[in-house]
């Protein structure tokens, strides 16, 4: 029985710094996450990598990524250093 992966072929690569260099190189092309958005497909095929690392690279490499884990905050009490999970 014969499968067809989906995947990217280097998915479970690890990164050479030649890749590392072109995703640099990309990011440094940007002017919008929007743009990102549009050229990050034909990109991440190219290098063969899932779209949603070189969208991670990258906005990592802009200072566009932020973690929104929908979570509220954890509040320290100064005097005790206990959490509070409100």
């Amino acid at each position: 029985m014969i499968t067809i992966s989906t995947l990217p072929e280097n998915y479970r690569k690890r990164w050479t710094q030649e890749e590392n260099n072109k995703v640099y190189e990309f990011a440094d092309s940007l002017n919008s996450q929007e743009e990102l958005t549009e050229r990050a497909p034909d990109f991440a095929a190219s290098i063969g990598r899932p779209i949603s690392t070189v969208q991670y690279k990258v906005e990592k490499r802009k200072g566009w990524y932020s973690r929104n884990t929908n979570k509220k905050a954890k509040l320290v009490k100064d005097n005790s250093r206990e959490i509070i999970n409100k």
